[in-house]
């Protein structure tokens, strides 16, 4: 796996306060997954970024339901959608028995040039294996947040 420049983080709930919804990009397995904070009603998308014999890494990053309305609409890339709303991600690799392992917190700006999307790489409901379940979920999602 490549080498991370990011801040350890010790203590984030969000392994319990998130629940699975849906996938976004499936092929042969998730590679972009949405989750709900159960508690804000923020969703987060878990981008699948590498893996090594030990575990899958993904990146965690907040995003709004508009924003995500554009990607589904084919207004914004996957590149646009990773890049916006906040500065930050998190990393997290899990491994076979759902263990969280090394969290970090990291600069977008410093993520490695192979986890970052092309800037020509957009939404295609093909590759979405529940479509409808998505469109559904991000067009009635309440827009409460603690922010």
């Amino acid at each position: 796996m490549e080498t991370l420049k990011g801040e350890t983080v010790k203590s984030l709930d969000l392994k319990t306060l998130l629940i699975r919804v849906v996938d976004v990009l499936n092929y042969e397995g998730p590679l972009v997954s949405l989750f709900l904070n159960f508690k804000n009603y923020e969703i987060y998308l878990f981008d699948w970024s590498d893996k090594d014999k030990k575990a899958n890494r993904w990146l965690i990053y907040r995003c709004q339901r508009a924003t995500l309305n554009k990607l589904l609409e084919g207004e914004i890339s996957y590149f646009d959608l990773m890049m916006s709303d906040e500065p930050f991600c998190y990393s997290v690799e899990i491994d076979s028995d759902q263990n969280w392992l090394n969290f970090l917190k990291i600069a977008k700006k410093d993520l490695p040039t192979k986890y970052i999307p092309s800037k020509d790489s957009f939404f295609d409901v093909v590759d979405c294996p529940d479509f409808n379940k998505l469109n559904v979920f991000v067009k009635s999602t309440p827009a409460r947040s603690t922010r």
